[in-house]
């Protein structure tokens, strides 16, 4: 199976009613070019607290599957990341049963100490991070 890659997007959104910021990511891949709408397969995104391992071992590390996705649905999001933590992200691809190696890894850090302005009304603001 072709590798995947993978990319990342933190997403900050702000709402002033509350004065709390929540955070996401939004996971991108490139899809796997044996994946078809006739050969269908699966996404299996993971995430990792912590630094990214130099080797991806899925079943010794404390990797944490996330939904999969469908065929042709190359996205996913992380609603469940707290302030001031790093993570590691892969994915993997699930064809007629057989899985993918993982898909390069990445790793961010979400930020601490972001408040909404005030005033203003909602605000979203994105960084991305993009592996090639």
């Amino acid at each position: 199976m072709k590798r995947i890659i993978l990319a990342l997007a933190i997403l900050v959104l702000s709402t002033v009613a509350h004065a709390q910021t929540t955070y996401s990511v939004a996971l991108t891949w490139t899809a796997a070019t044996t994946c078809t709408t006739t050969t269908p397969c699966t996404y299996i995104p993971y995430r990792l607290t912590g630094i990214c391992p130099t080797t991806v071992a899925p079943t010794t590390q404390a990797w944490v599957a996330l939904p999969a996705t469908a065929s042709q649905v190359t996205t996913a999001t992380d609603g469940t990341v707290t302030y001031g933590t790093t993570y590691c992200y892969f994915v993997e691809t699930n064809l007629a049963g057989v899985t993918s190696g993982p898909s390069n890894t990445v790793q961010l850090v979400i930020p601490t100490g972001v408040s909404p302005p005030t005033g203003l009304g909602g605000t979203v603001v994105t960084v991305t991070v993009k592996v090639q």
